[in-house]
């Protein structure tokens, strides 16, 4: 799987309602479906100078974070809700660094540190830094948006 084709991670978040109290929260399971440049593009950043494995967990939480907030502060349920505390399983974070390194977008940094620095360092290859500049570098031509979970439609006139 990679570019366009989607992820299916299951999430867990709370919802508030506008002007509701702590009391007034409830709890949500839900699916989101980003796809493998959405979730690239959202860590990639947090690579440029090299991060720990540690950071760059917390990065993937964080754009799976605002992945998911994009998706359901739409949701007709949901609109207008303070949406918080979102959790991921740590296999899928797993998963997610994984099947970046085997696009060959990310690798183990190769760079010498001090014998205490025991820490497992990330980078960007070449070919992620390319993707990374192409995915998130600022187009003259707005790029078409994509829902996740929804199919992209695209109107198109008849010219007979």
């Amino acid at each position: 799987m990679q570019g366009e084709d989607t992820y299916s991670i299951p999430i867990a978040f709370e919802s508030r309602p506008p002007g509701g109290r702590y009391s007034d929260e409830k709890g949500y399971t839900a699916t989101i479906s980003p796809t493998w440049n959405e979730i690239f593009a959202g860590v990639a950043p947090v690579l440029i100078n090299e991060a720990n494995e540690a950071s760059l967990q917390r990065a993937f939480r964080q754009a799976l974070t605002k992945i998911s907030q994009a998706e359901f502060n739409e949701h007709k349920d949901l609109k207008d809700h303070t949406l918080k505390s979102f959790s991921f399983q740590s296999d899928d974070i797993y998963t997610c660094m994984i099947q970046l390194r085997a696009l060959g977008l990310i690798k183990e940094s190769d760079k010498k540190r001090s014998i205490r620095d025991t820490a497992t360092y990330w980078t960007l290859t070449p070919y992620g830094d390319q993707l990374m500049v192409q995915l998130r570098a600022i187009s003259r031509i707005p790029k078409k948006t994509r829902r996740i979970g929804s199919a992209a439609t695209e109107s198109t006139e008849n010219k007979n």
